[in-house]
């Protein structure tokens, strides 16, 4: 393997690896904009189920950046194939798993849009 490729995959591991550190550390501080009522047991349970989930993800695609690694040490090979192989599947689920979380906050958005527009009817009477 030339000295390029190598400092490609390093750099490729190195970027996603960080990428995936501070999707994590965002997600636990908190995203710019966002406001959710931790008293409400809707927001609560969804949350939890969103942290669990985006934890997952940032943890493939750290994953993912320690597979770059292996391959990028590993050189042209056996190792390099597999390695890659399994990045390929692996980026396959992180997608899967966004659209499920994609799917999850538009179901909350909806529920919550109708929740209020019920407490905001109920008092009024």
């Amino acid at each position: 393997m030339n000295g390029g490729m190598f400092a490609g995959g390093l750099l490729l591991s190195c970027t996603l690896i960080a990428f995936a550190l501070w999707l994590q550390w965002t997600e636990r501080q908190g995203w710019p904009g966002e406001e959710y009522d931790e008293q409400r047991a809707r927001d609560q349970l969804y949350l939890q189920r969103r942290r669990r989930s985006r934890r997952l993800v940032n943890g493939l695609i750290g994953l993912c950046g320690v597979l770059i690694g292996i391959a990028t040490f590993a050189g042209i090979g056996r190792t390099f194939v597999a390695a890659w192989l399994c990045v390929m599947v692996v980026l396959f689920g992180v997608v899967m798993l966004a659209l499920l979380d994609a799917f999850r906050t538009v179901r909350y958005e909806k529920d919550k849009r109708r929740d209020i527009r019920r407490e905001s009817i109920g008092n009024d009477d």
